[in-house]
């Protein structure tokens, strides 16, 4: 998957550790710890975590409360090298997925983007898309990208 700006990027990368952006159903924003509970129930899924490279499977609250602290600690590195926001849907109050933008190239204007919804809130993928744009153009990127993960039962059907 790439998303791709026409118009000519910002200078910099301006995305920073308070920001939050909103759709009319979710919110990308940092982690909290009160979060965990919340992570841990959505990533604890067999649908979910094998298309992850990093998640294990189960997923308990000390890997959620793990994820959480080093994504703090990414955030207070300078310059910051990864941004990783919960997406939280707005009528449940709760985190349900994660978004990270990783491999930053701020002087090509690249980064690639990874993200997990819980399978209950897979619907709500068109929403995520709209904040992935708004994230490009707010970032000041030209492009951001996703690697798919294809597992070898799945190509090998039909």
């Amino acid at each position: 998957m790439l998303l791709e700006r026409k118009t000519k990027p910002r200078s910099r990368l301006i995305l920073h550790d308070k920001m939050i952006l909103r759709t009319d159903r979710l919110i990308l924003r940092p982690l909290k710890d009160s979060d965990a509970q919340s992570v841990a129930e959505n990533a604890n899924n067999l649908n979910v975590s094998k298309w992850l490279l990093k998640m294990p499977y189960p997923y308990r609250l000390k890997d959620a409360l793990e994820w959480i602290r080093r994504n703090k600690e990414k955030l207070q590195k300078r310059p910051v090298e990864e941004y990783s926001f919960g997406i939280e849907v707005k009528s449940e109050h709760k985190v349900v997925g994660g978004i990270s933008l990783v491999h930053i190239d701020r002087y090509g204007g690249n980064a690639e983007v990874g993200y997990w919804l819980g399978e209950r809130y897979r619907g709500q993928r068109r929403q995520l898309w709209i904040l992935l744009l708004i994230v490009l153009n707010y970032a000041g990127l030209k492009r951001v990208f996703s690697m798919e993960i294809l597992h070898l039962g799945d190509c090998l059907k039909n």
